[in-house]
């Protein structure tokens, strides 16, 4: 059996943010970004770091849409997120606690964009 990994779930393709617990493995996260290539960038929210596992080729295809800006409003990253513990142990993942969770979640706001003027959840303060 698969160790469960709990994190933040970004779905920019839905429109939805949350807490959820997922199994760890590589076709589940595949599922949840909703692509076929992963990256697990480190980066610093507010004045934590995190793992923001998300879309490798997320500009490459389509019209990408904005999950993450940095304080001044630039992009960082695109496309669904998940984002789980910078901490990890010989290579792996490893889940939020829920206080880092929470921490997350109060970073995440509505925003909108030229082409999506209604406006989605998108994470702020991200920071390499």
């Amino acid at each position: 059996m698969a160790k469960k990994l709990f994190g933040v779930l970004l779905d920019v393709k839905k429109e939805t943010v949350e807490k959820i617990e997922i199994e760890d493995t590589l076709d589940e996260l595949y599922r949840v970004i909703d692509c076929t290539c992963i990256d697990m960038p480190v980066r610093k929210i507010g004045k934590k770091y995190f793992t923001c596992i998300c879309d490798d080729e997320g500009l490459l295809f389509g019209e990408p849409k904005i999950s993450a800006i940095d304080n001044l409003g630039n992009v960082q990253l695109v496309g669904n997120l998940f984002i789980v513990s910078a901490e990890n142990s010989d290579g792996e993942l490893v889940s939020l606690t829920p206080d880092e969770a929470s921490y997350i979640m109060k970073r995440i706001q509505k925003l909108s964009t030229r082409k999506y003027p209604a406006g989605y959840p998108m994470l702020t303060q991200c920071e390499y």
